[in-house]
């Protein structure tokens, strides 16, 4: 047996192999326990991914929620403008068609820039 030891040692190529063979042996034993380790974690993945996805769920329901709440008050804020510039442009007629108003019953310096008279 010492003949194939000190034949396989003393031939540089067979030397060369031997190295390769137990580099090779040696990550395949440590990527298998890697792999087992992962393999071994799944449920712990799983129960985290339905846990994300029960948040993602919730997440989209307030979204929506949110999106119909904004519709609405985009809704009734352009019903109130619609309003509002109503209530100028009678405001404006008004004090044009009465101009002795204009000191009896002044525009209020919050909309006096939109009266513009």
């Amino acid at each position: 047996m010492n003949e194939y030891v000190t034949a396989i040692l003393t031939s540089p190529a067979n030397m060369v192999i031997a190295i390769i063979t137990a580099i090779s042996g040696y990550l395949a034993v440590r990527q298998k326990a890697k792999a087992d380790k992962y393999i071994a974690r799944g449920p712990d993945w799983d129960a985290f991914a339905e846990h994300q996805k029960g948040m993602i769920d919730s997440l989209r329901l307030q979204v929506e929620d949110l999106q119909k709440l904004y519709q609405e008050l985009k809704e009734e804020l352009a019903a109130w403008q619609k309003k509002y510039w109503t209530a100028i442009r009678h405001i404006r007629t008004v004090h044009d068609k009465n101009p002795q108003l204009r000191d009896s019953q002044p525009i209020p310096e919050n909309i006096a820039d939109d009266v513009e008279l």
